[in-house]
């Protein structure tokens, strides 16, 4: 009897085993977790070991609590934007995705669940391709003007801030730049937004920039080529004062036709007045 008791015991104890391996094997963490940051865009990306799981990500800076997005909590997903969890750039985040069962409401603590490598948005974000505007002030100078990249951070009202509004004077552009048909090229690495160049008469110039911070080491792609054209801006051919000047006596002018038309007007008036006054019979 105290054979068949114990043999009793042996099996049960190997069905709980056997029960709690079924259930473990259910659930299995995502693999293959990266993540990429352009312009502080961060996407989380994970491949599912079976299809019917739900994830949960969740995200936790060194000074912040576990947060969520509801669009990436119990969701049938692979990819989640968690681009607003990362709100202070500076931070450093730890990620999970928990995985779950689709026909359970239960979200245990030691669900399974896979580590993303941690992210630190302020050096760890690429760069965009930058843009910029060529301006021909006059045959010999060229002025190319930067244009901030939007991020996608923003402030408190809701308005996206630039790379300049987080990296602030850190943000350097390389300006390449070189005569059309020849191989000797020219840079200049500045922080400003506007640069004047010195070029040579009737020849045509390309420019291409890219965009880099030192510290953190961060380097963005080159643009495209741009080349000038031998449209001159006019308002680079004759400065401010100038341009308000012809402005000023254009309607200086205007006035002196509308004064003299309204006095050669009145005077016609006065004049068909008194011959209307002559006629009269008396």
């Amino acid at each position: 009897m105290g054979r068949v008791s114990d043999c009793a015991i042996l099996l049960g104890f190997a069905m709980v085993c056997l029960h709690g391996g079924a259930v473990s094997g259910l659930l299995s963490a995502a693999t293959n977790v990266t993540w990429k940051s352009i312009l502080f865009r961060t996407e989380l990306r994970w491949d599912p070991p079976l299809a019917d799981f739900v994830y949960t990500v969740r995200v936790k800076g060194k000074r912040t609590d576990w947060k969520k997005k509801p669009e990436c909590t119990r969701a049938k997903i692979t990819r989640c934007d968690i681009t607003s969890l990362l709100e202070n750039v500076t931070d450093t985040y730890n990620i999970e995705i928990m995985t779950y069962s689709q026909e359970s409401t239960d979200e245990p603590e030691e669900a399974p669940h896979a580590e993303a490598l941690p992210i630190t948005p302020y050096k760890d974000t690429e760069f965009g391709q930058a843009d910029f505007e060529i301006i021909l002030i006059n045959k010999t100078k060229v002025q190319v003007s930067i244009k901030d990249q939007l991020t996608f951070i923003r402030f408190p009202d809701g308005t996206l801030k630039t790379l300049r509004d987080i990296y602030g004077a850190t943000l350097l552009h390389d300006l390449i730049y070189f005569k059309d048909g020849t191989s000797g090229k020219k840079t200049i690495t500045t922080n400003s937004q506007k640069i004047l160049i010195d070029v040579e008469e009737d020849f045509k110039y390309c420019f291409n920039i890219l965009p880099r911070v030192i510290s953190p080491y961060i380097k963005g792609p080159s643009s495209a080529n741009k080349c000038t054209t031998n449209q001159i801006s006019i308002l680079g051919e004759y400065n401010v004062g100038v341009f308000a000047a012809v402005i000023i006596g254009i309607l200086v002018l205007v006035i002196i036709v509308v004064v003299i038309a309204v006095v050669l007007n009145k005077k016609k008036q006065v004049k068909e007045e008194s011959e209307m006054y002559h006629l009269k019979p008396v």
